[in-house]
């Protein structure tokens, strides 16, 4: 992007989805990668992927040891850090749960804290493949879900009857682009 726009300057704010969301709601800023957007009708989306969710637990975890892909109700019976109930993940891990009640221990904001918690044997959580890598040290394991259908839905948003500056556009299709070939050699 820098080699084709050299004098434009990016500004890249990060935050939760809400956040990222009344952002550009409020034309703050040009376009939103987020991943939830029930609050955001009077917005243009568009599916980037789908981001599957998996445990992660203490590598002597019972969970861990275990050969077969893991059940929500196994999952279900240990403590359970989970994320703030305004976070994408949270939404998902309760929808996808129903009808297992979780035994939610700890509530976080980051990826780091979660991950900290775990590895002390606090609990076990869930979190969406693009964030593992945060997760991949000695102390942990990271383990499937059986029937995995727990996932967040992550969208690109502009907004309605709104056109992109011509550097907002191709940064835009530049990010859908990558996506895309992500995707097939994935």
């Amino acid at each position: 992007f820098r080699s084709e726009f050299p004098g434009v300057t990016i500004a890249l704010r990060d935050g939760m989805s809400q956040e990222c969301v009344e952002l550009l709601s409020n034309g703050e800023i040009d376009f939103a990668i987020a991943t939830v957007d029930h609050y955001a009708a009077k917005l243009e989306r568009q599916l980037l992927w789908r981001d599957r969710l998996h445990l992660v637990c203490p590598a002597d975890h019972p969970l861990a040891r275990q050969r077969k892909r893991l059940t929500l109700a196994q999952i279900a019976r240990h403590p359970i850090i989970g994320f703030v109930s305004h976070s994408s993940v949270r939404h998902n891990v309760d929808a996808a749960f129903g009808r297992h009640a979780l035994n939610i221990v700890l509530e976080v904001e980051h990826l780091a804290t979660a991950s900290m918690m775990v590895e002390q044997g606090v609990g076990v959580t869930l979190v969406p493949s693009l964030t593992l890598y945060q997760f991949q040290r000695p102390g942990l394991a990271i383990r499937d879900i059986e029937h995995n259908d727990i996932h967040r839905e992550v969208f690109i948003l502009t907004r309605k009857n709104k056109t992109l500056s011509r550097p907002a556009g191709a940064m835009r299709d530049m990010i859908v682009g990558h996506v895309a070939r992500l995707g097939a050699s994935a």
